[in-house]
């Protein structure tokens, strides 16, 4: 049997970590867009004003994995009836009413409880907003930022040749 890893060997320095990942956030951005483009709703972005992901450069993982979770409000949506059993509902003429009582409780309580959600999901879609639109901004303010600094380098090389001529 051919040992793999004496014929390949694996060093750290060979394997570009960031190349890797950068290349499989460029694929995912690829994959929305194609799906934005036929009309179909991502389960992970479910809000439109989600902001392209960068997929090189100083990109902060935390930042848009916080801001992916904020973007899924479908994830608390739907309380389901769980019954339990119960003593009570083993018993022949009560359980039949218990389990009646049980079910009614149940059903009256998941209104409530999915009424709430309904307007927690409305809340979260403004926040969200809000912060999309915030790393939005901060997006075009770091692009700026990035063009002006290589504007100030160029500035200083083109004085520094000037200078260097007199």
């Amino acid at each position: 049997m051919r040992n793999f890893n004496q014929k390949h060997p694996v060093n750290s320095s060979e394997v570009n970590i960031e190349a890797i990942m950068s290349q499989v956030r460029e694929k995912i951005q690829q994959n929305r867009r194609t799906a934005l483009k036929q009309g179909l709703k991502s389960r992970q972005f479910v809000f439109d004003d989600y902001p392209e992901e960068p997929t090189s450069g100083d990109y902060d993982y935390d930042l848009y994995a916080q801001l992916r979770q904020v973007n899924q409000p479908h994830r608390i949506l739907g309380v389901r009836r769980t019954p339990r059993v119960s003593w009570l509902s083993k018993l022949p003429i009560a359980g039949a009413i218990w389990r009646q009582i049980q079910r009614a409780g149940h059903d009256l309580v998941i209104f409530y409880v999915n009424s709430l959600a309904g307007e927690v999901v409305a809340f979260q879609r403004h926040v969200a907003g809000v912060l999309n639109r915030l790393v939005s901004w901060s997006q075009v303010k770091d692009e700026e930022l990035r063009l002006l600094q290589a504007e100030i380098k160029a500035l200083r090389e083109r004085i520094d040749l000037l200078e260097a001529k007199q």
